[in-house]
């Protein structure tokens, strides 16, 4: 058994679609501008990387901690 976790940022889901609010996105969105990659990820983007740790191609990581974050954090 292996123990991961994942931190996520925001991202551009249907939902923040639908919802259309634009101030905890619009705020996110600048902040990454200003940070590292200058633009919030995808949905997508995040399952991807949890897909990646339930897959046997992660057989050998055990206790990462992954902030899928497109450089936010660094």
């Amino acid at each position: 058994m292996t123990v991961q976790s994942v931190e996520p940022t925001s991202a551009v889901t249907a939902m923040t679609r639908v919802l259309n609010a634009p101030d905890p996105l619009q705020r996110d969105i600048s902040l990454h501008v200003q940070r590292r990659s200058g633009r919030v990820g995808t949905g997508e983007e995040i399952a991807t990387a949890v897909a990646f740790l339930l897959s046997d191609d992660a057989s050998y990581v055990n206790g990462s901690h992954l902030a899928v974050d497109g450089g936010f954090l660094a």
